[in-house]
């Protein structure tokens, strides 16, 4: 039963059509962004209280603070949005269809936490190259999709300010939907590049001398696709639903709906980057042909840059088969992975390695170095 008394407003109200066009997708992403928050965060805690975390050099745990710090920022920032358009009731269409304050920020923070993230996770992936001029093309396609994403993540904060003061029509040349598509193209674009440069370069690594180490390549490029996915879908449907439709129509935000969660998973794939090196010792051991390698197969396993290493679990004596200079001695330890491959994933710890047994041989004076001839 309705009380005279609450119901003291009466204004003009937008129609159920019109508001679930225009508000629909920006609620539906505070809330998806939101939920997916909580899950970064419990990530990141038990990130920190990690001996991976411990061991990590301070530029990667400064990087780590300011990516969640920027999150955190973002995500508060949605939470008031959503609080805003759910309790506001000056509900007419010009005033669901303008833009608060805070409305103005949406791509701001987000923007810096996502280059950030490309650009630490590109410099990752180009310790893999071998190649110097494959580095400097790859470095400039990155640098491209960046800048592309920072200056159009600024340039709809500046937008946005100029619509709040009414200036829009005589500023800039571009409106909101050119923007936000510079932005997630941007983003989209070099999210893939990063994935796929990983995925080649780590499957060239892949040569069936070790079963071990091959399936922690393997791991590492299954890693690489589904931390990218993610980013790299919801950036690309934001873009093209950006371009799909122009800055005036009813359906304008419906790209809103894939790129606000673009705060949570960028700090998700950060995370779980740091965190693919203990998920990687988690690979079980496994009996494999390693190493006191010779000759041609020797020189083929040293072209891939995998060095490998392992310490016996029992006395064996290397056997050369059927002459032909290659001797295999039998391991049940993995292979170690190459310095390139390490420091693709996670960077080197101060004093540790991608591989557990590594630092537990490092101070034992009576482990045995078998590397190749």
């Amino acid at each position: 039963m309705s009380d005279p008394n609450y119901d003291t407003i009466n204004i003009p109200a937008a129609s159920q059509a019109f508001v679930d066009s225009i508000m629909g997708p920006p609620i539906a992403g505070w809330m998806a962004n939101i939920f997916l928050w909580g899950y970064v965060m419990s990530n990141f805690v038990y990130y920190v209280q990690s001996p991976l975390h411990q061991k990590d050099r301070p530029a990667i745990k400064y990087t780590l603070y300011i990516v969640i710090l920027l999150g955190l920022t973002q995500t508060a920032l949605d939470f008031e949005s959503l609080y805003h358009y759910a309790t506001w009731q000056v509900r007419d269409s010009n005033t669901l269809f303008s833009q608060t304050a805070t409305d103005c920020f949406a791509t701001f923070f987000v923007g810096i936490e996502g280059a950030i993230v490309q650009v630490y996770l590109s410099m990752r992936a180009s310790a893999l190259f071998e190649n110097k001029l494959y580095k400097t093309i790859y470095f400039f396609f990155v640098g491209i999709g960046v800048l592309s994403g920072l200056v159009g993540s600024i340039c709809y904060l500046a937008l946005s300010i100029l619509l709040r003061m009414g200036k829009l029509d005589s500023a800039l040349p571009m409106d909101f939907p050119v923007a936000t598509g510079m932005w997630l193209w941007g983003c989209a674009f070099v999210d893939v590049l990063i994935s796929a440069s990983l995925c080649v370069l780590l499957s060239k690594r892949i040569v069936g001398f070790n079963q071990s180490t091959d399936n922690i390549l393997r791991r590492l490029i299954s890693l690489a696709l589904q931390t990218a996915s993610y980013t790299a879908v919801c950036a690309l449907m934001g873009a093209i639903l950006s371009y799909a439709f122009p800055a005036d129509s009813l359906n304008a935000n419906s790209s809103a709906a894939f790129w606000i969660p673009l705060t949570s998973l960028y700090a998700f794939a950060f995370i779980t980057t740091l965190n693919s090196r203990a998920r990687i010792r988690d690979e079980p051991t496994k009996s494999n042909i390693v190493t006191g390698m010779s000759g041609y197969a020797g020189s083929q396993l040293n072209s891939f840059n995998i060095t490998v290493q392992a310490t016996p679990t029992m006395f064996e004596t290397p056997q050369q088969i059927n002459g032909s200079g290659l001797n295999v001695t039998g391991f049940r330890t993995p292979a170690h992975l190459s310095p390139r491959v390490e420091s693709a994933f996670g960077g080197r710890s101060r004093n540790s390695s991608i591989h557990p047994r590594q630092d537990e041989e490092e101070d034992d004076s009576s482990a045995k170095d078998f590397s190749m001839a």
